[in-house]
């Protein structure tokens, strides 16, 4: 089952990378791109979507995967100027701000004069063609898009087209990208699942106190536990943790301290989540409930372990 998805700006590109994918053996989902698919892809088991230029930003917009930008390799980009050198030495390269920048650095290899311009939009796109034009450009180098509106306003075009370099460097990113979320889906579950097999109650919150996870032995203390809690302020369900702000005020931890909930005392503790340069994100509640710390500290002294025998009697005192 193919995890990648090459959506494509139109049908011109679907049959070439088609073949290339299947000359670099990669198993891979080739469509023209088509927001209302997605649903059907993530049914399909994708995770990656590869886009390039303005398709990319298109699927940025609305899909919450990752997007691989297929990149133009330097050596791509130089034979597409070569070629467009034959037309004339004014040389118009139009694309969006993810397209390769500092061409004119070429400009004394290939003997031209290139002009690069960055598009915002369709409409912007067209309107930078027009004026090139006006400025004297003798062709234009661009995607499907560019080299369609150049050729209506009647100048040569060459498009940059799809190779086996730059659909093979996508592939292998995105098989990074999948590879480096199974590791971490996999770390979360692990982690998940020791948590919610443990008696320790476990709470956690983001920087702004709102509940983000818990696990199953915490939720019988909350007013309604069959309720959804996530993004809920953890003072609005378990008002005993309001000294959590001064975790995430401080960021300094507090550690056995007591207090109440549902008429049960309890004995908790609070770490705050800091990334590696000290911001904090937010903080672990740990608690149990006293009886149960009680009653296995009994259950221990009754087996008669040393460390928890009392080592001074009234008669030593």
């Amino acid at each position: 089952m193919s995890q990648i998805w090459y959506a494509a700006f139109s049908e011109d590109f679907v049959e070439q990378a088609q073949k290339i994918f299947k000359k670099l053996d990669k198993d891979v989902i080739v469509t023209v791109w088509d927001p209302e698919l997605v649903p059907e892809m993530l049914r399909r088991g994708v995770s990656v979507i590869l886009g390039r230029g303005a398709t990319a930003l298109r699927i940025r917009k609305v899909v919450d995967l990752p997007v691989v930008e297929i990149p133009i390799p330097f050596e791509d980009m130089a034979d597409t100027l070569i070629e467009a050198s034959r037309y004339g030495r004014n040389i118009g390269v139009i694309g969006y701000n993810n397209l390769l920048s500092g061409l004119e650095c070429l400009n004394p290899i290939l003997n031209v004069s290139i002009r690069q311009i960055f598009a915002v939009d369709e409409n912007d796109t067209y309107h930078q063609i027009q004026k090139l034009k006006n400025e004297g450009i003798d062709v234009i180098v661009g995607g499907l898009l560019q080299t369609h509106y150049a050729r209506e306003l009647g100048l040569p075009a060459v498009r940059i087209e799809l190779t086996d370099k730059s659909l093979s460097y996508a592939c292998q990113e995105a098989e990074k990208l999948i590879a480096t979320v199974k590791a971490a889906t996999r770390k979360a579950e692990e982690l998940k699942t020791i948590l919610n097999t443990t008696n320790e109650k476990y709470v956690a919150v983001d920087i702004k106190g709102n509940i983000t996870w818990m696990n199953r032995v915490a939720k019988p203390y909350l007013p309604n536990p069959g309720g959804l809690v996530y993004d809920t302020p953890i003072t609005e369900v378990l008002p005993a943790f309001e000294a959590v702000h001064d975790v995430l005020a401080t960021g300094e931890e507090i550690i056995q301290e007591t207090g109440s909930i549902n008429g049960a005392d309890i004995l908790y503790d609070m770490i705050p989540l800091t990334y590696k340069n000290g911001e904090i994100l937010g903080a672990v509640i740990t608690f149990n409930d006293a009886g149960t710390i009680t009653r296995g500290e009994h259950k221990i002294r009754d087996k008669g372990i040393k460390g928890f025998q009392a080592t001074y009697s009234f008669k030593d005192i």
